[in-house]
């Protein structure tokens, strides 16, 4: 099930509980071209914010989330926000997988994490291991099946 939400916000797809019995596991990926970038006050301090089209999809239930905007860990975020300084005027794809990790900064008891972000050369570098791996696969022949001497006459095979 697809929901449509004001902002795409980590705290807003999962609560305090779901993430404390999920810690140091695979949470959400967030997915999406950023086209601009803000910085808003909020309960949290001051946090900067994306424009652009963004899914979230909770790695637990499937559900997803699409949004305009997206508020990203702060890590995350930092890369984000330097990509479209540097590329003014185009928009910066995105694809990470998050996951929260034990952290006494905050109140939560818990920060979150990015896996780094899947780059143009990440993913050829991928595609050239997957092909790879593919010719040495095919140059692997099949074991042929093992074969039976034929019972000698008058005596019955095991």
């Amino acid at each position: 099930m697809t929901g449509q939400v004001k902002s795409i916000n980590i705290n807003s797809v999962f609560d305090k509980k779901t993430v404390k019995e999920n810690m140091n596991k695979p949470l959400v990926t967030v997915s999406g071209f950023a086209d601009d970038f803000f910085y808003t006050m909020t309960k949290f301090g001051e946090q900067v914010g994306f424009k652009g089209d963004f899914v979230a999809t909770n790695l637990l239930t499937g559900e997803m989330y699409e949004s305009n905007a997206a508020f990203l860990p702060k890590q995350l975020a930092g890369t984000l926000v330097k990509k479209l300084e540097s590329n003014p005027g185009q928009s910066i794809e995105l694809t990470a997988t998050l996951q929260a990790v034990e952290s006494d900064k905050n109140s939560h008891g818990y920060a979150w994490i990015a896996e780094a972000p899947m780059t143009e050369q990440r993913l050829s570098r991928r595609e050239a291991l997957r092909q790879q791996a593919l010719m040495e696969s095919n140059k692997v022949k099949a074991l042929a099946a093992p074969v039976k001497e034929a019972p000698e006459k008058g005596k019955k095979s095991a």
